[in-house]
């Protein structure tokens, strides 16, 4: 049984767009209603944004998009949570009256939906199943900062540890990886890599994790971190060769 825990509303973008198919988003809008039904998809093929959802109506066209990276929703629906959506508010559609004097019809219709979102029973025991194995990554992340300045060469082997574990947790099945709430440390790993003069392998993970499909991305500091070293460390290996 599922059961409401929250509820917000969105105004939806890319409303002006044609769909693949060539259907106007603007002419589906049109006839819809306030009220009407409204279905989330998850997008992970999107090239624009990792956390697309399109939304669509009930015979499987597309009306827009949730606005760019909403990553709190996007692992809601990843992680098997349930949701429902309806329009609350129709932009810029014309009224009856509008609508029998031909009035209004040339402007730009906006949309706003209403989404629910919903537990599951399933989805709860999906995280308590990886509640043991998340613990014990952030164990070892942990003992490997307490560790950088006492000993750097086993912080060091705890944070490569750490991360072929979450490697093993990513890859168990289609949807471990988006119950996996610990960063991959990779930014900390080559840190302390560049302290200990492993110029090639610390450049080697920051390519590694440039290709890696990661659903829970680093923080921005991390991540822009990253990019810096990453010339840095090019700069040193060029000198050295």
């Amino acid at each position: 049984m599922e059961d409401a825990f929250s509820e917000f509303s969105i105004k939806l973008v890319g409303v002006s767009f044609d769909n693949e198919d060539g259907t106007s988003r603007q002419d589906i809008l049109r006839e819809c209603k306030k009220y009407e039904n409204v279905f989330l998809t998850r997008e992970y093929d999107n090239q624009h944004d990792k956390y697309a959802i399109s939304v669509g109506l009930e015979d499987g066209n597309i009306i827009g998009y949730i606005p760019k990276g909403d990553i709190r929703l996007a692992r809601h629906i990843d992680q098997g949570f349930g949701t429902e959506s309806w329009i609350s508010k129709l932009i810029g559609k014309p009224n009856v009256v509008q609508r029998l004097f031909g009035l209004g019809n040339g402007k730009k219709i906006g949309c706003v939906i209403m989404i629910r979102k919903l537990s599951s029973d399933l989805a709860i025991s999906r995280m308590n199943q990886y509640h043991t194995e998340n613990r014990e990554i952030e164990d070892l992340i942990r003992k490997a900062k307490k560790l950088e300045k006492e000993n750097l060469t086993k912080s060091i082997n705890l944070y490569k540890e750490s991360i072929v574990k979450i490697i093993q947790f990513d890859t168990k099945n289609s949807h471990s990886k988006f119950y996996r709430f610990s960063k991959i440390p990779v930014n900390r790993l080559t840190l302390l890599l560049e302290k200990n003069k492993d110029i090639k392998e610390a450049l080697d993970f920051i390519e590694w994790y440039e290709e890696y499909n990661d659903a829970n991305e680093l923080y921005s500091t991390d991540y822009n971190a990253l990019e810096k070293r990453k010339v840095r460390l090019g700069k040193k290996r060029k000198k050295n060769n």
